[in-house]
């Protein structure tokens, strides 16, 4: 019995289908402003779904993240402590709150 071996694919075959999987996957955009120490933050620990852009020397976090996501946006988005102002989408600045909330009440 002869196994066939799975296709192979080249490296432009398999980025596209990794922006494919990105595009389609995480569908719920974001876009969160940055100070300079955030953007510090940022480039030691991100993830491909994210990207850093500049607008009129602001520096903005933004991609998109998955519905089964958001509470580890959330949790990674904390990290970011007071170098973060989440811009949209509205559940997200919610699952925010809601979390600052939570650790606010541990120390109450």
């Amino acid at each position: 019995m002869t196994e066939q071996a799975p296709p192979t694919y080249s490296q432009a075959e398999l980025s596209q289908l990794q922006a494919d999987y990105e595009h389609s996957y995480h569908n719920i955009p974001f876009k969160c402003r940055l100070t300079a120490f955030g953007k510090e933050l940022f480039l030691k620990n991100n993830y491909p779904n994210m990207t850093l852009e500049t607008i009129a020397g602001v520096t903005y976090l933004t991609g998109g993240y998955n519905r089964e996501e958001l509470a580890y946006m959330t949790h990674y988005l904390i990290t970011f402590g007071e170098h973060i102002t989440i811009e949209y989408p509205e559940q997200l600045k919610a699952s925010y709150l809601q979390q600052l909330q939570t650790i606010m009440h541990r120390y109450q």
